[in-house]
């Protein structure tokens, strides 16, 4: 028998809600899980068969009841910031991956979930209502509201996209560093019998491997290019971005990936690719430095390098192994850097030092930080490039977006540098 727990919330002197809350008991290990906040009369309870499905589909379950009298419009503010703070999904307290998220309101609570919509609907994948509380069945909701997601780029936008079937992926385990650990692999229908590139993609914390393909689109691009993606999972949904050494490494397990997938598919060694989303991205970096004749060129969404060692470990609370981490092991290795990063993205969202990402780049590419050349500027994108010696260092900045990252600029990436760039090697010279 499943079992929630209870909570009580005390808004005001007029306002007490009653939260019963299911999470499934294997939440701990299995971070990046969906969120659903359903808003009731009193005589509602969480039942089994709605526990039932949220354990099947990763959910966290969210039960608001009104402790007296009714609901009524002008409460939606304080549930609001119940649902921010309290519930902490904002800040994943959970683990709840913020593209899905979910609302409901039933009887009269729809009075308040219809204003939240109107104030808020861009924090929710999906809203539903359903004003008789008798005609109320779970089942049926959730079949409505399951097949979709929502990327959000700031508090007052963001995209809803049907969430895809990926059963098409390849999920393959390797064990690194004595920990097992998973990796979800796109393969193109016309590889065989050819060298094809290979790009590794990172996701944010308390994501996974999987859903981060299926949000950013990088397995149809693979197919529609001829290149092979594979989309590793982080230990506890987290990266060793500071090679702390209570955390396995992700530079041993990005070295056993590229192992497996060289003896099993014909990967073109000098077209290997890195993209990375957050704390994803500040793994970006690391494998940049201490891989640096690996791969041909990166691309790190909001998350650069710490200014100082103990920003790059903050949310692994480690101990480092090196004073310096982000070390360039030789200086002079061709390298192309891309950096992407939302105009309104709080300094909290962003980890590391954006200013000290830069320069750390466009120093390792030869350049020069005060010589900048602007590429585009229009209403959703500004973009400038700092050229050097060994490379390029290149700026876009995601006008309108918090912290996140729009999925059409995944084809730009790939047709602009992927498709452009091969690893040179270091004798040979050039980028």
């Amino acid at each position: 028998m499943k079992e929630a727990f209870y909570a009580d919330w005390e808004a005001d002197d007029y306002l007490t809600v009653n939260t019963e809350i299911y999470v499934p008991d294997y939440y701990t290990r299995n971070m990046g899980l969906k969120g659903l906040w359903i808003l009731a009369d009193t005589e509602i309870h969480l039942q089994e068969e709605w526990m039932e499905t949220a354990y099947d589909e990763g959910m966290i379950l969210f039960l608001l009841k009104k402790k007296e009298g009714i609901w009524t419009g002008e409460e939606s503010e304080k549930i609001w910031g119940y649902i921010r703070e309290a519930a902490s999904w904002l800040n994943g307290g959970f683990g709840i991956l913020s593209a899905y998220r979910y609302l409901a309101g039933i009887g009269d609570a729809c009075m308040v979930v219809e204003q939240m919509k109107k104030d808020h609907s861009n924090n929710f994948a999906e809203i539903f209502f359903c004003g008789d509380q008798k005609a109320f069945r779970f089942q049926n909701m959730w079949e409505q509201m399951k097949g979709f997601r929502r990327i959000i780029y700031d508090d007052s936008r963001g995209e809803t996209f049907p969430v895809r079937n990926m059963s098409h992926l390849e999920k393959i385990q390797i064990v690194s560093g004595g920990t097992c650990r998973s990796c979800h692999v796109a393969v193109p229908s016309v590889c065989c019998g050819k060298e094809v590139p290979l790009v590794l993609i990172f996701h944010g914390i308390t994501s996974n491997g999987k859903k981060f393909m299926e949000q950013t689109g990088w397995d149809l691009l693979a197919e529609k290019y001829g290149f092979i993606v594979a989309a590793p999972t982080g230990y506890l949904n987290r990266w060793n971005i500071g090679e702390s050494s209570s955390y396995p490494s992700d530079i041993e397990f990005v070295k056993e990936i590229l192992k497996f997938l060289r003896n099993k598919y014909s990967v073109d060694k000098k077209r290997i690719y890195l993209m990375g989303f957050s704390m994803g991205a500040a793994l970006v970096n690391l494998l940049q430095c201490r891989l640096p004749y690996v791969f041909a060129s990166s691309v790190a969404f909001s998350g650069q390098i710490g200014g100082k060692d103990e920003d790059s470990v903050l949310l692994l609370k480690g101990k480092n192994r090196k004073e310096n981490v982000y070390e360039k092991e030789d200086p002079d290795v061709p390298r192309i850097m891309w950096m992407a990063y939302g105009e309104e993205e709080k300094p909290w969202e962003y980890p590391g030092s954006r200013e000290h990402a830069v320069a750390f780049w466009v120093n390792a590419a030869g350049g020069n930080i005060d010589k900048s050349r602007i590429l585009r500027n229009d209403e959703k994108v500004y973009e400038k490039v700092y050229a050097g010696l060994y490379g390029e260092v290149r700026i876009i900045c995601q006008k309108h977006t918090g912290h996140a990252y729009h999925p059409e600029l995944m084809e730009y990436i790939y047709q602009e540098l992927f498709k452009k760039t091969v690893r040179i090697d270091k004798e040979k010279g050039g980028c």
